[in-house]
């Protein structure tokens, strides 16, 4: 007996849906069992309105494809161009949407039957034979006929919308085995909400006496009330679905009737293809405006929902809310919000990014412009592109187009796309919450044959390769443009491009020689400007100095040094440039250098910013030298943006990108510690970073590489989860902290960069004086008990001679090591005033290399102090509550054995893993009396053998007085007549002298029984032919009961197989080679598995499996690295 008390959305109380009608419903308790979708639809004959349209098709196409039993499809079509309404549907089922029909079942369409109709007609303009033949035979009725054109005159949107709706209810109601009528709205019908619940919400006039008012008033009268009529709701569109709605609840009657609401429907996501679309209409058109580079401009919230659902997902959801309404019959109105806003939302500004890459890598023919839209919320600003980026190159397009004797089109053509792009505004520019409860409800309800095969889920959905295929739909169904004219249409963008650097360039010129050149005031303001963009570069530039010849002929000697340098070029002799003709005016570009611009041609200015352009250019190279061959580390953005200023007490806010090597540790998203990069997948921080290791603990902890401002998402920034974390072994957390220091594993590879790079360890005998002036930099508080800063400070420390070091720290309480033992240096100046903080621990402690060096070395990890930036000198007469301390951090030169051992423990450790991944072995698991055992180890991999005679054995030991029983549940291996290649070999002894059974190919094999209490499974691959492997069951069966049942059939029998991560594992390996012994506690049954290679010796090499790695889903074991 199958029973629910859901009740839709009451857990708000009507007081949360301001009025809307709160829908309960109970099912049938005479209903056993829910039969399947199709079962359902089998020999009902099925209503559809609006099959011509997008939705309509779509509905008409999955319905007859997976619901082959259906006995007939009514269509009501209306006649139109001089067509029948038979006409119509032949033309319709021969567009590319039904050929995966076609192919399945060439005969659907003696199926269909078109019934002409008008809608906007009385009685519908059925004929009377129609009208009998629908009320006697339709069972199942989807009514979604509607005109969706925004601006629609609220007359005619009454009559398609809420009229037609009327008529199609009372033609229900003649129908005597009607089942369920399936009513299509739109989501939007109560925008006028911020959150919309799955209920009818009441309107604000009564449809009835809207309707009689309507019948009297002409159609200017109309248009001047329809403002005021519709209240809040954007067009007439929303207004007349919202009255549709509450009509259909009002007149519904004993009808068993269903609402499903969709938002903006969008090409398919996968059926019966994926990117099917047919129209322009909805975000097609703007797709396609977009790709043609017509649509420049957009008035819409970068992060407003952009709710769009596929058209095959509202379908599936369509027959599912039917099917379920139908069978259960449930006694209130079911509403359905079909939306992926709450469930999977995606935005305007990522629908604008993925449709202009798409475009700009699969252009459109016959562009007018490089895709590229401007979004914005500002009306003002959204003018501005209007005019710039539209009218004034349609004009101008039109302009040549008449100057050539044609018919001038585009300002037409942009005048069209405004008057769409106004309707649209405001559904770019809000955002809505809507519940999905009850369409949660329906795939609960569904089995997993219909959630395979009416799959409307939408946490499945991919956003980007969903959009891929939008455009790529609209380029290839709706504008018929084939794949084949891409590389024409790829060099006709690239033309276009062209054009543009021309145009720019001439209207620069134009520009100048119209009206800088002839007016003083235009003159002294482009001075000016040159002189500040002289400035800016000044600050950047790589050289304090560059020289120019002004007047004696071309600019030269323009490269900075240091990018001279990087290029191989000698650096210029830094000297003045004086000339006497210079006596107007002069202008300084930077102290102690000016250039004469007192009368300027036209040529001269040029070269000053070609020679400008070409700094910035060269400056750019300066800093991205390892950008292209090869990162260094150690190595900031810029030496001279470095703050060597005077946990960061007293310092100042850095500049982005002069820690590239600087990340910050987050817990659960806050800041916690620094830590430097030692290389892509490896973080240098602090032990007592880490109150814990445990799973549990790394689970909430991620690491944010190229961080500056901790309140937005830096250029280059990265976030990246913790694998792993190793503490010094003589690590502790009591005063000091010897041997705080900590090495971080991450999940996956840093992406390196300009504002992303690593930090060099000094050398073990890195010579760095006292009064070394080093730099601290981290997020920490900016004094004691002070807040965290959002942007990265940095403070300069001065490095403190050891023997003052270990004396301060004497006076602090606690016991302090001997001097031997110490493995921290100090850093800070005895007034105090400067010092790391809390929150900088972990941080680096970056000190310049020695001579020679040309790069900075994390000589310390920011460890601890007493207080921040208290002053020290004189600690031996205060008392201790305030006595201070120098920044204590620990001394990596100490401790780069360990670094370096762990390093290369883990280097070793995953190469090994790399090598086994090759031929893997699993064991388990076990649950039971039965195991498991599959090559590859991970379910759904296939092998890959690169490397010749990989074998893999698997030895099975029974309890006394059984045999094993093997049964394959799967097997794909290569193909050969007598198994010569890859092959599975069942043995009956260790020694490998009597074979059972030799397996290969797809066929799956009879279950397989040893001779005595042991069985040897050999896998043998001998070259790089990747299948998918084998996977089988093992049991154990006791000799009494072979004698009697047959065992071959299936007879089970206990057994004390152990599952394998249930006990120590000692695994002995080298060069790929591993042999796994299982040490278990009962002497009865034991499993072993062994993987060779060759007959190389093994090495020894200890791995503990423990418990905690247990998957209860039992398809998972210990893996052998």
């Amino acid at each position: 007996m199958w029973e629910t008390h859901t009740v839709c959305s009451s857990s708000r109380g009507d007081a949360d849906v301001s009025g809307g009608v709160v829908l309960r419903f109970s099912l049938n308790s005479t209903a056993d069992i829910m039969v399947n979708i199709p079962d359902y639809f089998a020999g009902k004959n099925v209503l559809i309105t609006g099959a011509t349209g997008f939705m309509g098709k779509v509905l008409l196409e999955k319905l007859l494809r997976s619901c082959p039993e259906v006995k007939t499809v009514y269509v009501m079509v209306r006649s139109k161009a001089g067509q029948c309404p038979k006409a119509r549907i032949d033309d319709m089922v021969s567009c590319p949407l039904f050929e995966r029909l076609k192919d399945e079942q060439p005969d659907f369409a003696v199926k269909i039957v078109a019934v002409s109709s008008d809608l906007t007609l009385p009685e519908l303009d059925l004929s009377k034979e129609d009208q009998s033949v629908l009320a006697e035979n339709v069972h199942i009725v989807f009514h979604c006929a509607a005109t969706i054109r925004f601006n629609e005159p609220l007359k005619d949107a009454m009559q398609l919308n809420v009229l037609a709706t009327q008529k199609m209810l009372a033609l229900a109601h003649r129908m005597k085995q009607l089942e369920i009528f399936l009513h299509v709205s739109t989501a939007y019908a109560n925008c006028d909400r911020e959150l919309i619940e799955e209920v009818v919400y009441p309107p604000p006039v009564d449809y009835r006496r809207l309707i009689d008012t309507l019948d009297w008033m002409d159609d200017e009268l109309v248009s001047t009330l329809t403002p005021k009529l519709i209240g809040e709701r954007p067009n007439t569109y929303t207004y007349t679905k919202a009255l549709a709605e509450y009509m259909v609840q009002q007149e519904a009657g004993d009808l068993n009737v269903a609402i499903v609401r969709p938002s903006i429907v969008g090409a398919s996501w996968k059926e019966p293809f994926p990117g099917w679309i047919d129209n322009f209409n909805g975000p097609s058109g703007i797709f396609i405006a977009a790709g043609k580079g017509i649509l420049r401009t957009m008035r819409a919230s970068n992060d407003a929902v952009a709710d769009l659902v596929p058209v095959d997902v509202v379908i599936n959801a369509t027959l599912a809310a039917a099917w379920f309404s139908g069978s259960q019959r449930p006694k209130n109105i079911m509403v359905y919000n079909c939306t992926t806003g709450g469930i999977n939302p995606f935005r305007w500004g990522e629908v604008e990014y993925h449709v202009i890459s798409t475009f700009k890598r699969n252009p459109l023919e016959q562009a007018f412009r490089r895709p590229h839209v401007n979004l914005t919320s500002n009306h003002l600003i959204n003018q501005y592109w209007i005019a710039v980026s539209h009218k004034a190159p349609a004009f101008l397009y039109d302009l040549y187009l008449r100057l050539m004797g044609r018919e001038p089109r585009m300002m037409k053509t942009i005048t069209r796309l405004h008057k769409a792009m106004m309707v649209l505004e405001y559904f770019t520019s809000h955002t809505w919450v809507w519940n999905n409860d009850n369409v949660g409800m329906l795939l609960t309800q569904m089995s997993p044959e219909d959630k395979k095969m009416f799959n409307f889920d939408v946490r499945q959905l991919h956003w980007a390769e969903y959009m891929e295929n939008y455009c790529m739909g609209t380029k290839k169904y709706v504008l018929n443009e084939e794949l084949s004219g891409l590389p024409a249409a790829r060099k006709h963008l690239n033309k276009l491009r062209n054009i543009r650097y021309t145009f720019n360039t001439v209207l620069v010129v134009f520009i100048w020689r119209v009206f800088i050149a002839r007016s003083q005031m235009a003159r002294n303001i482009w001075y000016f400007v040159v002189s500040l963009c002289f400035k800016f570069l000044s600050y950047f530039r790589a050289s304090s100095t560059m020289r120019y010849a002004v007047w004696g002929g071309d600019l030269r000697d323009v490269t900075p040094p240091l990018a001279q340098s990087h290029l191989g070029l000698a650096p210029p002799p830094l000297r003045p440039v004086k000339d006497q003709r210079c006596k107007k005016q002069r202008w300084q570009l930077w102290p102690r250098q000016t250039v004469c611009l007192s009368s300027p041609t036209l040529g001269e200015c040029v070269r000053v910013m070609r020679a400008a352009l070409l700094s910035l250019c060269f400056w750019f190279l300066s800093l991205v030298p390892a950008a292209q061959t090869g990162l260094k580390c150690g190595v900031p953005q810029d030496w001279r943006t470095t703050a060597w200023s005077v946990r960061v007490v007293g310092g100042r806010e850095a500049t982005d990108g002069s820690h590239p090597w600087l990340v910050s540790l987050r817990l659960r998203g806050s800041h916690f510690c620094g830590g430097s990069i030692l290389t892509q997948r490896w973080i240098l921080t602090a032990a007592h970073c880490f109150s814990s290791v445990s799973r549990e603990f790394l689970r909430g902890v991620s690491v944010s590489v190229g961080e500056f401002d901790r309140t937005v998402d830096d250029e280059e920034e990265q976030v990246l989860g913790v694998k792993s974390v190793s503490l010094h072994e003589k690590f502790h957390h009591a005063l000091p902290m010897s041997h705080d220091v900590a090495l971080v594993e991450l999940d996956q590879h840093i992406r390196l960069g300009i504002r992303v790079q690593p930090i060099c360890l000094p050398l073990p005998d890195e010579n760095i004086p006292p009064r070394t002036r080093c730099i601290v930099g981290g997020w920490g508080r900016t004094k004691e008990r002070g807040r965290l800063p959002a942007v990265l400070r940095e403070v300069q420390l001065d490095l403190v001679d050891p023997a003052k070091c270990q004396y301060v720290l004497q006076t602090l309480r606690g016991p302090v090591r001997p001097r031997a033992a110490m493995t921290v240096v100090c850093a800070g100046p005895e007034r105090g005033g400067r010092d790391a903080c809390q929150g900088d621990s972990g941080g680096p402690l970056v000190c310049p290399a020695g001579p020679g060096g040309g790069h900075m070395v994390a000589l310390g990890v920011t460890s601890w102090g007493k207080g921040c930036g208290r002053s020290w000198g004189n600690n031996s007469i205060r008392p201790p509550s305030r006595r201070g301390s120098p920044g204590v951090f620990t001394d990596v030169r100490l401790l780069l054995p360990w670094i370096k051992r762990e390093l290369r423990h883990a280097d070793e450790q995953q190469r090994r893993k790399n090598l086994s991944g090759l031929c893997s072995v699993s064991d388990g698991p076990v649950i039971d009396s039965e195991g498991v055992i599959r090559n590859p180890a991970l379910p759904g991999d296939g092998y890959d053998n690169n490397d010749d005679d990989c074998v893999v054995r698997w030895v099975v030991y029974a309890p006394r007085g059984h045999v094993v029983k093997v049964h394959f549940t799967d097997v794909e291996l290569e193909e050969s007549d007598r198994c010569l290649y890859d092959s599975l070999t069942v043995l009956a002894d260790v020694e490998r002298t009597e074979e059972i059974a030799v397996l290969c190919g797809r066929t799956v094999p009879p279950p397989v029984l040893s001779f005595h209490n042991v069985m040897v499974l050999q896998f043998s691959s001998d070259s790089s032919i990747t299948h998918r492997g084998f996977r089988a069951t093992l049991s154990f069966i006791s000799r009494a009961d072979l004698h009697r049942g047959d065992s071959r059939a299936g007879v089970q029998a206990p057994g004390d197989m152990r599952t394998l991560h249930r006990h120590h594992v000692t695994v002995h390996q080298q060069h790929g080679a591993s042999h796994v012994n299982l040490d278990l506690s009962d002497s009865q049954s034991s499993s072993r598995a062994e993987f060779y290679r060759d007959e190389e010796d093994p090495s020894l090499h200890h791995l503990d499996l423990s418990s905690d790695d247990e998957d209860s889903s039992g398809e998972s074991s210990g893996t052998v690295l």
